[in-house]
């Protein structure tokens, strides 16, 4: 790995950013996922995880947001019906800058739960500005991103999901808490000039050294 040759005190990590967004108040009510509803994300582990609570006892109805084509809602739909979800699924398509965000409030929390690393989640800085709790793997860069305001699962571990998805659906107090959390620690490391000024301190940096 390119880490091998290089020198630590010569990498230096500037995430990707986001923009604040004001928050409406709206209730939040609904559970969604934004994204491509595919492996890679951890879609069908997601599935797994909803069938999980449903033989519980606990139903989760969930909306599915993002861009993805035909086939691969295609794929999904057969693997929600696999695992007897198919009613609990609806499936919104692509939205706009602003219904993003409109969405993604009215999320009780929204998930990042890839299973190969990711080093830029812009599902992640959206929720964190939205001040929406994120149950994330703990892989490539999430982890850097939330930090200890995550809720974290093993990739694919469709029982360890299902066992974060009703702790947060039964304790509002640790969404309240989690949502703060992660929307001041948005503001703080990812808003976008934040990233400018870390980006002109490392060019900095180098200039002098």
């Amino acid at each position: 790995m390119i880490q091998d040759w290089i020198q630590q005190d010569k990498i230096h990590v500037v995430f990707h950013g986001g923009h604040p967004v004001y928050l409406t108040g709206v209730v939040r009510t609904r559970v969604a996922f934004f994204g491509s509803p595919d492996i890679r994300k951890g879609f069908f582990n997601l599935l797994k995880a909803l069938r999980i609570l449903r033989d519980e006892g606990t139903k989760v109805n969930l909306e599915v947001y993002g861009m993805y084509g035909t086939e691969a809602e295609k794929r999904a739909k057969e693997e929600a019906r696999r695992n007897n979800v198919d009613d609990q699924i609806q499936w919104g398509g692509s939205l706009s800058e602003l219904e993003f965000d409109e969405k993604m409030q009215e999320s009780i929390f929204t998930f990042a739960i890839y299973t190969i690393p990711v080093w830029a989640s812009s599902i992640i800085t959206r929720a964190m500005m939205n001040d929406t709790p994120v149950i994330a793997t703990p892989i490539g860069g999430s982890s850097e991103y939330l930090g200890d305001t995550g809720m974290y699962v093993p990739p694919n571990d469709p029982s360890a999901l299902a066992l974060v998805i009703r702790s947060l659906l039964e304790n509002r107090r640790l969404r309240e808490d989690l949502g703060r959390m992660v929307r001041k620690r948005a503001l703080e490391y990812l808003s976008w000039d934040a990233i400018a000024e870390e980006t002109i301190r490392i060019y900095q940096s180098v200039i002098d050294s």
